[in-house]
């Protein structure tokens, strides 16, 4: 399944046994050589929820969470009818995560609650004592203006003057040795107080055509500094498409956008 070209393998472990799924994950995303896609994730049984996702990134890591994955799972749950109705509870190695569909003419948009938006160093986490929030970076010379903050998962906001590409910016931000357990890395522009253009360098992934927790990220930092509107829906625009937005004031994230099912296959693990 894709959400604005953000790719998954999604594998229902409601019905089939996997071994190892970082194997699996790297295997599987190989462009060419296997499935192809941004990761892979597992949709299993859960005790607390309705079912519970697993995700890994193309290199075989682990990661935290994914917003758009998230949606997806919750496409899978209302589409094979491992969940009735119109919305489901999905538990996630940061928490029990709402998802819920709405029907909008010709067109379905996913809803998931994503949790708060979290600044402090020791969420994201990252060295230092104080927020970091529009602080102009060095990095041999190149200076950048990051915003750090975790949903769920470490995100580096990078402003960009127009002059950026996001092969750069995220190899030398994602190389930043201040970011304990490495960081996902947006460069944005931001064009009106609804509207940002991103692009996303995910931790294990790569460039990437979209990213859910990205387009928080890029969200909470435009609301928090005063520059997207706060508790009405933003677009952030991506190279695959557009996700929207809610950022609440408790700095509570909603995100939005539609889900489609590519292709479905069978293949031996074993």
């Amino acid at each position: 399944m894709q959400a604005a070209g953000n790719d998954y393998i999604y594998v229902d472990l409601f019905r089939n046994y996997l071994k190892d799924p970082s194997v699996a994950a790297r295997s599987l995303s190989a462009r060419r050589f296997g499935v192809g896609g941004d990761g892979l994730v597992a949709i299993a049984p859960s005790k607390v929820a309705t079912a519970k996702m697993t995700m890994f990134n193309a290199d075989g890591s682990e990661g935290k969470t994914c917003g758009n994955a998230l949606r997806c799972v919750g496409k899978y749950l209302f589409d094979s009818g491992l969940c009735h109705g119109d919305e489901a509870l999905i538990e996630t190695s940061v928490g029990i995560r709402r998802v819920y569909k709405e029907r909008v003419g010709e067109r379905t948009f996913y809803y998931a609650e994503m949790g708060k938006a979290d600044f402090s160093p020791a969420a994201v986490p990252f060295d230092g004592k104080e927020k970091m929030i529009r602080r102009k970076l060095d990095y041999n010379g190149k200076a950048l203006t990051v915003t750090a903050l975790s949903v769920g998962n470490p995100h580096a906001v990078v402003e960009n003057d127009g002059e950026e590409d996001i092969y750069t910016v995220g190899a030398l931000v994602g190389a930043d040795g201040r970011f304990k357990e490495g960081v996902n890395v947006e460069l944005a522009s931001f064009l009106s107080d609804r509207l940002v253009i991103a692009k996303v360098l995910e931790r294990g992934s790569g460039v990437t055509l979209s990213c859910g927790t990205g387009a928080c990220a890029v969200a909470a930092c435009g609301a928090v500094t005063g520059r997207l509107k706060m508790c009405e829906p933003v677009t952030v625009r991506f190279d695959g498409g557009d996700l929207k937005v809610v950022v609440h004031k408790d700095t509570s994230l909603t995100l939005a956008g539609e889900c489609h099912t590519v292709y479905k296959g069978e293949t031996d693990l074993c």
